[in-house]
């Protein structure tokens, strides 16, 4: 899976996860948090990876919080999702 809002690189076993909206103040919106998920998934999996640091792009915000600009567009279950 390519990442358009996260990085991740992993730097002789020290993985340095990256959220990368600072337009948004890295608020989490859908996308990411699929990302987020994905990225995490193949960590666990990747033994070379002993410790992952997790950061926010920017030097506003590490994150936000939900992206209310995106679940303002959602009913209220979609959005407790």
């Amino acid at each position: 899976m390519d990442y358009k809002n996260i990085k991740f690189v992993n730097e002789e076993g020290i993985g340095i996860l990256t959220i990368s909206r600072p337009k948004a103040l890295n608020a989490l919106n859908t996308e990411t948090v699929t990302e987020l998920n994905d990225c995490v998934g193949k960590i666990e999996n990747d033994e070379s990876v002993k410790v992952v640091i997790i950061t926010g792009d920017g030097a506003k915000s590490f994150v936000a919080g939900a992206d209310i600009v995106e679940m303002s567009t959602k009913n209220p279950v979609e959005g407790r999702k």
